[in-house]
């Protein structure tokens, strides 16, 4: 090449080439090899680069078998400067291995079996492999196996098997669900799957626990039958809570419950106590909804909302439309990363949005307003951790002297600013101490009257003195009523009484501080216990 025949660099270069050409020195623009090394430099174009990119475990999840052999040809190329008259067996041998390396397990296992001497032969072996599983474009056969560790979740598919989608559209709903179980890469530290049926009856067609390998998933949802019947999505759901997600049916513990409902067109009965149900135990529901109905059809749909009552949470991310059961593939892969977002699983079950958290104030006159309200704040700075709202974590608080009073009901507040307010604007009592009443009138007044809860019930009691009556029997009764129970001292109050109120073990739920600006100090501990007890109780 001969210099100075081109137009300046600055004229013909773009992107990475004019920005490294910029941050050159005047007197080295003009010269073609030291802009080639500077944008080099800079971008760190170079050999190892190559090499880095080549061994990668990391592949375009779009890439066919073929394509994926070219780029690791290309690579290679790059990374060795490869001149086409050295010997091409190194190669081929470097590159099928590499291949062979980035295929998932089982389709090495079985590619190896052939024998290939080339990497263009394993990747024709491996679209026969796909191409044999009738998943062309959907099957994810090579990559990092970190996808399935990712994806540790609990899924059930609610499949429409009534006579609204009828014996044709359900077989391609089989179809549809198949590929979707091959992208989700079920495996046993990966996601597990179920099936339940949609019809006028539901039926659970297998459960988490009887298949964990892609390939029995979707042999048993091929041998799956048509049911007929009404389309009632509400019974198939609160079977699921009911009877599907439980341990002796292969829940996992500690991991996000999942459930895919499919409905074609619309559910013939009412999905608002099925979906809540769902919501206080936990399932995160997703709906995908197949057609809408036409206009002459409205008068036939019990519910126009059915979709926004029936999911996890009425914010876009829980539902799922197609147009048709007909050319589906470009659905799965989305349909895929929605299910695996475990981020987003806002209705997964965890200590911070399935507690009742209930907070008993000593109002006394020996506790004084100045440190009343850092009391208040205190119980604030705790309430704050938790997801306070009508379906999460709920807030309630009791103040005591001789007398009591409820100063928040676990109802009273939705929204968890509102909540934090309402803790703070408590005003002062003054009076006596009678903190084994306070726990009797709690108990009764606030924890009670929500029985029904699965959410777990937690009581923080906070005084600062001797009780003038007997505390051991009223927290015994807490304790009998299912209420976990933290007793926080402050100055005089007796280290044997607080260790009476306090659930086992002692020492973990048991706090004392000579005053009451010590009390932020528990404010952590105190969370990670509540969510430590929520754990070892799952």
């Amino acid at each position: 090449m001969v210099k100075g025949r081109l137009g300046r660099p600055s004229d013909t270069s773009a992107g990475k080439a004019q920005s490294a050409f910029v941050a050159m020195s005047p007197t080295q623009t003009g010269d073609y090899d030291l802009i080639k090394e500077a944008v080099l430099k800079k971008y760190q174009i170079h050999a190892e680069t190559d090499h880095q990119r080549f061994r990668s475990m990391e592949t375009p999840a779009d890439y066919s078998p073929q394509e994926l052999y070219t780029r690791l040809k290309d690579l290679f190329c790059k990374w060795v400067k490869y001149d086409r008259s050295g010997k091409e067996a190194i190669m081929e041998t470097l590159v099928l291995e590499q291949f062979l390396r980035v295929l998932y397990p089982e389709v090495r296992t079985w590619v190896k079996d052939y024998d290939p001497t080339t990497a263009a032969g394993a990747a024709t072996l491996v679209e026969s492999y796909t191409t044999a599983r009738k998943v062309p474009g959907a099957y994810c056969y090579a990559g990092l196996l970190q996808q399935a560790r990712d994806c540790q979740v609990d899924i059930a598919l609610l499949l429409d098997s009534s006579y609204n989608i009828g014996q044709r559209r359900f077989n391609l709903q089989k179809n549809f669900v198949s590929k979707l179980a091959l992208m989700l890469r079920i495996g046993p530290e990966g996601p597990h799957l179920g099936v339940v049926h949609v019809s006028e009856m539901p039926r659970t067609e297998f459960y988490l626990k009887n298949f964990t390998q892609p390939k029995d998933v979707i042999s048993a949802i091929k041998e799956m039958g048509f049911r007929g019947g009404n389309t009632n999505t509400g019974k198939a759901m609160l079977h699921t809570v009911e009877s599907f997600f439980s341990a002796e049916n292969g829940m996992r513990r500690g991991l996000p419950r999942v459930a895919v409902v499919f409905v074609d067109g619309w559910p013939s009965d009412d999905l608002e106590k099925a979906a809540t149900r769902a919501r206080e135990s936990g399932i995160n529901v997703f709906l995908v909804t197949v057609s809408k109905a036409a206009p002459e059809e409205l008068g036939m749909v019990q519910d126009r909302n059915f979709v926004q009552k029936a999911v996890c949470r009425d914010n876009g991310f829980f539902s799922f439309y197609m147009p048709s059961w007909f050319s589906t593939n470009k659905y799965v892969k989305p349909l895929t990363q929605k299910i695996c977002s475990v981020d987003q699983m806002l209705c997964s079950k965890t200590c911070y949005n399935s507690v009742n958290l209930g907070f008993l104030i000593d109002g006394s006159s020996s506790v004084g307003d100045g440190n009343f309200r850092l009391v208040l704040e205190f119980m604030a700075g705790i309430a704050n951790a938790f997801e306070i709202s009508d379906m999460g974590a709920r807030v309630g608080a009791v103040q005591f002297t001789y007398d009591q009073k409820l100063e928040m009901d676990f109802s009273d507040h939705k929204e968890k600013e509102a909540a934090l307010e309402a803790l703070r604007s408590i005003s002062y009592m003054s009076g006596g101490t009678a903190t084994g009443d306070a726990i009797t009138y709690t108990i009764a007044n606030l924890f009670q009257p929500h029985k029904a809860s699965l959410s777990r019930n937690v009581l923080i009691i906070i005084t600062d003195g001797q009780s003038y009556d007997d505390v051991r029997g009223p927290a015994l009764a807490a304790k009998s009523e299912g209420i976990t129970v933290y007793s926080v001292g402050v100055a005089w109050a007796p280290l044997d009484d607080l260790r009476a109120m306090a659930s086992e073990p002692k020492e973990s739920h048991t706090f004392f501080t000579r005053d009451f600006s010590g009390l932020e100090q528990f404010q952590q501990t105190i969370v990670r216990g509540i969510c430590r007890d929520f754990n070892e109780a799952q």
